[in-house]
């Protein structure tokens, strides 16, 4: 087995896309975090991360970018399922380290969903930190929406509501380490997919003002996503996520798709409650595991 290397671009690019779709077709959901595949899929945008070449073809790919937190850096692999091995984890991982500490990091954050992965990470001196559930239900739905009264329901509008969006967001994530912290760049980057459609984006006013929102994503036809779903704090806790999160389910099935998806932190009890209440279940379980260097 030779030594992992530095993704270059755009030579690795094909390479990875093909161990991408391997993966996802395998597990059953993407191989890599969304903010990572658009970093590497975005115009001008340079590779980040290691690679593991057996015979010119890509069996792994560790994707590394700077934290959120200053000093951190995260990490993602995408392994073929043919080379998970302990010592092919190892050996990424002793890579992946090495790396961030050439680039000053003080801590590197690694999130999986792979048994063995953990197993090496554990091994080199990881702990557990979190844990994101994937949850799923199947479509269509029984559950109608209720609004508390006062509520207006409409479209989100591109090129207005892109501030009011941001308070919303940021407001009701706050301190969380991916959703608390969007800027005006990361939502027009996000508006800018091909899946992006501004019906996909149901708002919540009263006078007039933006208070909640429910964003649904459909990349396949038949499984939808709840991609992001918020309320302000002020307003929580009346209803309104519930209303919002059944409108996003109606609009996903009406699109004829067949399950729709979304993820929680294990520790947001409250929210899973209500998930599981209209029929979410358990899907799968992505888990970070953090390591000072």
């Amino acid at each position: 087995m030779t030594a992992p290397r530095r993704a270059l671009f755009p030579k690795d690019l094909s390479g990875l896309s093909q161990l991408f779709e391997t993966v996802h077709t395998a597990d059953g959901h993407r191989a890599i975090g969304e903010h990572l595949y658009l970093e590497l899929t975005s115009p001008g945008a340079a590779l980040t991360g290691l690679v593991l070449e057996h015979r010119q073809q890509l069996v792994a790919y560790v994707g590394l970018t700077d934290g959120f937190q200053p000093g951190w850096w995260t990490g993602e692999l995408a392994v073929h399922p043919a080379w998970r091995k302990r010592e092919v984890f190892d050996s990424l991982l002793t890579a992946a380290i090495g790396e961030v500490v050439d680039n000053r990091a003080t801590g590197l954050r690694l999130w999986t969903f792979l048994p063995h992965l953990v197993e090496a990470a554990l091994a080199m001196g990881f702990r557990s930190e979190r844990e994101l559930r994937s949850l799923i239900i199947d479509l269509p739905h029984v559950n109608q929406a209720h609004y508390p009264t006062g509520v207006s329901i409409e479209r989100f509008r591109p090129g207005h509501d892109e501030n009011a969006w941001l308070e919303v967001n940021n407001q009701a994530f706050a301190g969380h380490p991916e959703n608390g912290n969007w800027t005006v760049e990361l939502l027009v980057q996000r508006m800018s997919q091909d899946w992006f459609h501004p019906d996909d984006l149901i708002v919540a006013r009263r006078n007039d003002r933006m208070i909640g929102f429910c964003w649904t994503k459909r990349e396949k036809p038949a499984v939808g996503e709840i991609y992001v779903i918020a309320v302000s704090p002020q307003y929580q806790g009346q209803g309104l996520g519930r209303a919002l999160l059944i409108n996003g389910l109606t609009h996903l099935s009406q699109a004829k798709a067949n399950s729709a998806v979304l993820y929680v932190d294990s520790g947001n009890e409250r929210a899973t409650r209500m998930y599981e209440s209209i029929g979410f279940r358990l899907d799968h379980v992505d888990r970070s595991f953090v390591k000072l260097l």
